[in-house]
């Protein structure tokens, strides 16, 4: 979600470019249900500099973190890479007692075609594993529709503006995400993949992204339940034209709904040494400067770690 203010009490924001994908219709667009817990949060001996290390569900390739507000909860929000700042439901928000200033309203863009209003409003009280962060700036917004999608409710989104101080490690095998106040310590060894943080505005770039030998730009989702959006440009540039012409429809839905997309399985998707076969790619209707978009799909057996103190991106297995 990324917010610009345009005059005096307006806000306008790009409201979950794929909470996007929440994927449901044909052409194998939907996404994998809820997966088996993971291992259970490692204790604080094995992962010493981490200020809290919380499990999660990965529910249709979403990372669902439960937390508290204040003393209310517990709470659903997701992890999101490239949402800015974060957000809030409005009836959690009244729940919890959270500060939402509803002259500060605009409506949000994004994935769909309904109208989503969006209001100013902070998070405070935010507690992980018994650990209370900082308040944090966000929009509101009725998260309802999302919720149904994911299968149970839909509470909020932690985005850039509760990740962009600190490092974040996402083992995705073991469920637990690792958060971090200061730099990330190195991970084990192993395979791996490092490159400086690159970042569009608040968006993560990755690059190279290897789609059938042939390099992209994308950005870093993991708001995301899919493995790879490919913008029309890039299909054009890759050659991609046919495989799009053959692709099947389907749907996903975002912050303003539904809209329509064409998925299509590629031949292999490779970052680094690490590399999918037969991933499937969809084409969305959007398009965008970048090249396209990774999510969750493709770092379903891998740990991800974003550290936005010292600059770096890190994939290992």
């Amino acid at each position: 979600m990324h917010v610009d203010p345009v005059g005096r009490g307006t806000v306008w924001a790009r409201l979950a470019l794929a909470v996007t994908a929440l994927g449901a219709g044909s052409g194998g667009c939907a996404a994998p249900q809820s997966e088996p817990e993971g291992r259970a949060a490692p204790d604080a001996a094995e992962v010493p500099e981490a200020v809290v290390s919380v499990p999660f569900e990965l529910v249709r390739n979403q990372i669902v973190l439960q937390v508290r507000l204040g003393e209310h909860g517990p709470f659903n929000m997701l992890l999101d890479t490239a949402v800015n700042p974060s957000a809030i439901d409005m009836a959690a928000a009244e729940r919890a007692g959270q500060p939402v200033d509803r002259s500060v309203q605009s409506e949000a863009s994004g994935t769909g075609s309904d109208r989503v209003t969006i209001f100013g409003a902070r998070i405070e009280g935010l507690t992980m594993e018994g650990h209370e962060f900082e308040p944090i700036d966000a929009l509101a917004t009725n998260m309802t529709a999302l919720g149904e999608r994911l299968g149970r409710p839909l509470h909020g989104i932690l985005g850039h503006s509760f990740l962009s101080t600190r490092a974040v490690r996402i083992d995705y095998p073991g469920r637990v995400v690792h958060i971090f106040e200061g730099p990330a310590p190195e991970p084990p060894d192993g395979e791996r993949f490092e490159m400086s943080l690159l970042r569009d505005g608040t968006d993560v770039l990755i690059e190279p992204v290897y789609l059938n030998g042939q390099p992209l730009t994308v950005t870093l989702d993991t708001g995301s339940s899919l493995t790879l959006e490919v913008y029309g440009h890039a299909a054009t540039r890759l050659g991609l034209d046919d495989l799009r012409a053959s692709a099947d429809s389907g749907t996903v839905v975002g912050a303003r709904g539904e809209a329509s997309i064409l998925a299509a399985t590629a031949d292999s998707l490779r970052v680094g040494p690490f590399t999918l076969g037969d991933p499937e790619v969809v084409f969305p209707e959007r398009d965008r400067d970048t090249d396209g978009n990774i999510g969750n799909g493709f770092f379903r057996d891998l740990v991800l770690t974003v550290d936005y103190v010292a600059n770096r991106l890190i994939i290992t297995r």
